[in-house]
């Protein structure tokens, strides 16, 4: 793995340089995502800057959140890490509560079926490209080809598209953590999230 550097998980004040992350954007309309096309290679600077901005923008307890590091993860890594049980169950815990509280405003300004058919439209229209782009994740795995990598690669898309989609409808903007975790998605990269301290990303 890549040190890329260790930054408090939500202290803002004490972040290196970063009173103004850089937020990478999400593809403009009719611009299709790059849909794993970075993942493995060395990160960018305004990549960089984008999980500095991620760390910020999730409502996480900092009085029992521990430091983080991002690391960049390299191939050989991976399947480990997802058979890793040591990932950070309270950044899951905040990322659902946050995804519940978008749903409910979502439900409030259309009735629940209605959204759920905006949520399942969004998915649909990019499922193909992302279970192809899957495929590559797949078979770069260091031990060949790997379905298991394909489908979970997949499903973090996808999972990524639907918080993004609720973040949208509830006009949360481009600097909300949903918004940024899917830029990431769609700028080609694979955040793995919290995990034994530090934060992964392919």
């Amino acid at each position: 793995m890549t040190r890329i550097g260790a930054l408090p998980a939500v202290a803002p004040d004490n972040l290196p340089d970063a009173d103004q992350p850089t937020i990478i954007q999400a593809p403009p309309d009719g611009i299709a995502p790059a849909w794993f096309a970075r993942a493995g290679l060395r990160l960018e600077g305004a990549e960089a800057g984008a999980i500095i901005a991620l760390l910020r923008a999730l409502d996480v307890d900092a009085s029992t959140t521990p430091t983080l590091e991002i690391e960049q993860a390299s191939w050989r890594d991976l399947a480990r890490i997802l058979r890793d049980e040591d990932h950070d169950n309270q950044w899951w815990d905040a990322e659902e509560a946050e995804r519940e509280r978008l749903w409910t405003i979502g439900a409030d300004r259309m009735t629940e079926r209605a959204l759920v058919d905006v949520l399942g439209e969004a998915a649909r229209a990019v499922a193909i490209e992302i279970f192809a782009a899957a495929s590559a994740v797949g078979a770069n795995a260091a031990a060949g080809p790997d379905s298991v990598l394909q489908r979970a690669a997949a499903e973090a898309a996808l999972l990524a598209v639907h918080q993004h989609s609720l973040a949208a409808l509830a006009d949360a903007g481009p600097d909300h953590y949903f918004a940024i975790k899917y830029a990431l998605f769609a700028g080609g990269r694979w955040p793995l999230g919290p995990r034994a301290g530090k934060f992964l990303i392919l």
